[in-house]
């Protein structure tokens, strides 16, 4: 266990609950990225001790969800989520189970998860549990459901989004049968919260391979949404991994109106501002100047600006070299695009004698000056040109 390199503390936890007498198993994704080399963002134990036992074994403990069985373990200030063996009882609305059952042993645990990649467990020595071969998925790279399809979409619809979200992250392939069973399942999608749809979604957009949602989309899964069909959706990958470019990406490879989904989506008000935003510029024709490419972007964050342009790029097919050399020397030379970048504000405009709108007025009038010749953007010179023109 020792070349997984994980966290004393989970270590520590581990050995606790085994030296009261009872079975501890690092369980589920965590296994999945550590079998796959990478380092998990959280520990979930699976032991076979009741919740009221941990709370005796530990001084810092945290009933975050007791009734079914899980506790949070403060070790320092590292969180580890410990629950008892259990299985799910009678699902009745496509997303919770009614009742949790408390088990015996890892094996049943590990038959009520989703996904085999996620059906796995270790224990202190390195002992590996992989009843429904969890470790050759992750070889072969595929999705595949545990047990029947059928039934875990049944259980959970969320799972379906969690299956298209593993496949675009890991870049894996869904298995054909877990794919089939997703997609007669669509329709339970409605029984989701839009806010748990977007986070998957979210999740899904900024992976690797994010055109995995094609299928997904095809067969309906996503028309609550607003979204109807997709097309050339392996173009999504080509986009950079920033939540508004890639979902006006979506919206415009899906002729669909960013605004309302997102809306529908419940998603964050600035990412359904900025994606709206730049589905508009995507209409716009293609740059002909630096000067109009500052005027046209200066209403996106800075940031944003090369996104927007690869974007273009990748969906328009457009040449893109020049706008990158613009670009760069925007940045490069701090180049002013905004009023609050001249060298010059409203201050010194009344000194001269503007007032009221007259003010606003020149100020605009000398960004349009700078923005074509950044290099007027000194007090002195600004005030000549206010002096002589205006």
């Amino acid at each position: 266990m020792d070349r997984y390199h994980i966290p004393l503390s989970v270590l520590e936890c581990m050995n606790r609950i085994e030296q009261n007498g009872y079975e501890a198993w690092l369980a589920g994704g965590c296994v999945r990225d550590l079998l796959r080399g990478e380092t998990p963002e959280d520990y979930d134990i699976a032991s076979s001790a009741p919740p009221e036992k941990i709370l005796k074994i530990f001084d810092r403990v945290i009933e975050t969800g007791i009734r079914h069985g899980t506790v949070t373990v403060m070790i320092g200030d590292f969180p580890i989520e410990v629950t008892r063996f259990r299985v799910d009882g009678e699902y009745r609305d496509h997303r919770h189970p009614e009742t949790v059952i408390p088990v015996d042993s890892i094996e049943e645990d590990l038959a009520r998860r989703d996904f085999t990649v996620n059906a796995m467990a270790m224990n202190l020595t390195g002992e590996l549990k992989d009843p429904f071969g969890g470790r050759a998925d992750l070889k072969s790279k595929l999705v595949r459901a545990v047990g029947d399809p059928d039934t875990r979409f049944s259980e959970d619809a969320l799972r379906i989004l969690r299956g298209f979200r593993f496949a675009s992250v890991l870049e894996y392939t869904i298995e054909e049968k877990t794919l089939e069973a997703a997609l007669r399942r669509v329709e339970t999608l409605s029984n989701i919260s839009a806010e748990r749809i977007f986070g998957e979604l979210i999740k899904c957009m900024l992976g690797a391979a994010p055109q995995s949602l094609e299928p997904l989309i095809n067969a309906g899964g996503l028309l609550s949404a607003g979204i109807s069909s997709g097309r050339k959706l392996e173009l999504l990958a080509k986009i950079p991994p920033e939540c508004s470019l890639r979902f006006a990406a979506l919206c415009y490879l899906s002729d669909a109106n960013p605004e309302t989904v997102l809306r529908r989506l419940k998603s964050d008000k600035q990412i359904s501002k900025l994606s709206a935003g730049i589905i508009n510029e995507l209409r716009l024709p293609a740059f002909v100047s630096k000067a109009e490419m500052k005027t046209r972007l200066s209403g996106f964050p800075p940031q944003l600006w090369k996104g927007i342009i690869e974007t273009r790029g990748v969906l328009l097919g457009e040449d893109i070299a020049e706008c990158k050399a613009w670009l760069t020397a925007i940045m490069d030379h701090n180049e002013p695009y905004l009023l609050r970048m001249l060298d010059i504000d409203g201050f010194d405009l009344i000194k001269l004698g503007f007032k009221g709108e007259k003010i606003g007025e020149a100020l605009e009038k000398l960004l349009g000056e700078v923005i074509v010749s950044p290099e007027l953007n000194r007090k002195k010179i600004l005030l000549r040109l206010v002096e002589k023109h205006l």
